[in-house]
């Protein structure tokens, strides 16, 4: 029987999810586009408006600056702060309960499309074009990437004890999380972007439930940061629109930076509300904290690689470099070990380089992975070392240049795909992979 984690709040705490080959690669993708996002919205409708931008050579040369298998599922949150209990979905649910007017909604309003991303990264989101995009007002040294939570919001009920909020992105409401508070109002802050959601509300008095009508909202396509606090450049790696018309998915792969600093509301939302199950961190050992085990707890798996970074010696383009690759994408064979977290130590370089691997290899668009790797600017840790824009683009530019030019394929995907390949991935693999981190898009 399918479960539902039900979230007791005490009487004063408000429901918050906040608590490569050197010097070779000329480039010879003659007519790939680039492409910006800037959203158009016609009666609902989502598209993204492409440039003609023609791919640009650079050189291969890296620029550095000063168990038990379980389905992973998207978006569902596994508890937060107050006391947890566990019951069945008759016992979170009223059963047979007809759906009235009695309970009025404040927000969001039926059919409002809400942007999760803050306004900065919204705004250089929609017009990034990785050729020509200036995004040196946000290198700040400051994480100025949070995202805008939802603040839900309905008319207080006469003689209600508490409320019960439910969300789901199914129509039918199956599936759905199950939120207790004890005020008329609840915040969220790790929806999904992209999505459909629906909501619905139970007004619990002493001798009756009272259930409101079903409610919709969307959420715009952005990058999906996230607040972790103690940590920098934390966001999701997927969202982004892949092949086959699949989109990459989101709630699977978290990226960012160390987490020696983490606090214990950051460890609450990462193990208690995201969920994480897999501590992947690419530092060499004794780098920090790398070797010992993972800060979020001892129930999360803790694999610790030295992981490999653009071209350079300990890059991706030499036997090494590829034996370590492979160990690192076995990570993401195992559907037991989701939802991933990625880090190293800035959550950039090494970090960035397997990003753009599992990005590339679903087909992820050259726009979407350059412009998910540049995002680190807007944070603490990924602006540290003070390293150039121009650097940081250069490097990662090379590395897609290494592989777009090093390797068979008709598309990027498969360009990828035929290097992993070469590091020891069977094409069996890399299908079940793709099957893994794939969705039909909504």
């Amino acid at each position: 029987m399918k479960k539902l984690l039900i979230f007791i709040l005490s009487a004063t705490m408000l429901l918050s999810f906040a608590a490569c080959n050197d010097g070779q690669g000329e480039e010879t993708e003659m007519t790939t586009q680039a492409t910006t996002n800037e959203e158009t919205t016609t009666s609902g409708e989502t598209t993204e408006a492409t440039s003609g931008e023609t791919t640009e050579a650079t050189s291969c040369e890296t620029t550095t600056g000063a168990g038990e298998t379980t389905e992973a599922t998207s978006g569902e949150t596994t508890t937060v702060a107050g006391e947890t209990t566990e019951a069945t979905i008759e016992e979170t649910t009223a059963a047979g309960q007809e759906p009235t007017d009695e309970i009025a909604v404040i927000s969001p309003e039926d059919n409002a499309k809400l942007v999760l991303a803050n306004e900065d990264v919204y705004g250089w989101w929609k017009n990034f074009n990785w050729k020509k995009t200036d995004s040196s007002e946000f290198y700040k040294h400051a994480d100025i990437y949070y995202p805008s939570p939802v603040d839900f919001e309905w008319e207080e009920v006469e003689g209600a004890e508490y409320y019960r909020v439910y969300l789901s992105t199914h129509k039918d409401m199956s599936e759905a999380e199950s939120y207790l508070v004890n005020e008329n109002k609840l915040t969220v802050s790790t929806l999904f972007t992209g999505k459909t959601y629906y909501w619905q509300i139970d007004a619990v008095r002493a001798d009756e439930t009272v259930r409101s009508s079903v409610h919709i909202f969307k959420t715009a396509k952005s990058p999906r940061t996230i607040e972790v606090e103690g940590v920098s450049n934390t966001r999701d790696a997927g969202g982004y629109e892949g092949i086959d018309d699949r989109r990459m998915k989101q709630g699977m792969i978290y990226r960012g930076g160390k987490l020696e600093g983490i606090t214990e509301n950051g460890i609450m939302t990462f193990h208690d509300i995201i969920g994480i199950k897999t501590d992947l961190d690419l530092r060499t050992v004794g780098e920090g904290g790398a070797g010992v085990k993972s800060p979020l707890g001892d129930d999360v798996k803790y694999i610790n690689l030295d992981g490999r970074y653009y071209c350079g010696d300990k890059g991706i383009s030499n036997e090494k470099g590829k034996e370590i690759i492979a160990d690192e994408i076995r990570v993401f064979l195992n559907p037991a070990n989701y939802p991933v977290y990625i880090h190293c130590s800035l959550g950039r370089d090494r970090t960035g380089t397997i990003v753009l691997l599992l990005q590339g290899l679903v087909g992820v668009s050259k726009t979407d992975i350059m412009m998910d790797y540049e995002l680190s600017i807007f944070s603490v840790t990924g602006t540290f070392d003070n390293a150039s824009i121009e650097a940081l683009r250069n490097n990662i530019q090379a590395t897609y240049n290494y592989l777009y030019n090093s390797y068979e394929g008709e598309t990027f995907a498969e360009k990828v795909e035929n290097y992993l390949i070469s590091c020891g991935i069977t094409a069996e693999e890399i299908q079940t992979l793709r099957d893994i981190l794939l969705e039909e898009a909504q």
